[in-house]
């Protein structure tokens, strides 16, 4: 069998099958494509590359989902955060107006609270990397 009979062949069988068309509308068919073969010069001898399947890509969750994922590192601005969230002044306050008031009270805080922010990040950092 020819490669270009065999293309044929099997493009009128997919048509076929999906369709479920008469023989007369098959043998249509089969003439058309031979022509569109002829025309675009698909020689005889000329090989067929099967078609290529489409490859599933992996996703996302596929990929991350076997590796665990690693604790996220706490800073002092993080903690002092956290706590600030849970005074009821603050709590009160509309999301964007609660951050500035946080981050207005950071920028002023003094240099000894902040460090006392910072160490407890460092000792949740630890804690955290120790049970990891």
């Amino acid at each position: 069998m020819s490669a270009i009979t065999e293309i044929v062949t099997n493009v009128s069988k997919q048509i076929r099958d999906k369709f479920e068309l008469e023989d007369s509308f098959i043998k249509d068919i089969e003439g058309i494509v031979s022509s569109c073969l002829d025309k675009y010069n698909v020689s005889k001898t000329q090989p067929t590359a099967p078609v290529a399947e489409k490859k599933k890509r992996a996703s996302k969750k596929d990929a991350t989902a076997s590796e665990p994922k690693a604790p996220k590192k706490s800073s002092g601005y993080n903690m002092f955060v956290t706590e600030m969230m849970k005074t009821p002044e603050i709590s009160a306050l509309p999301h964007k107006e609660r951050m500035g008031q946080i981050g207005a009270k950071w920028k002023n805080a003094s240099d000894e609270e902040k460090k006392k922010y910072t160490d407890m990040a460092v000792e949740k950092n630890k804690a955290s990397t120790t049970t990891a």
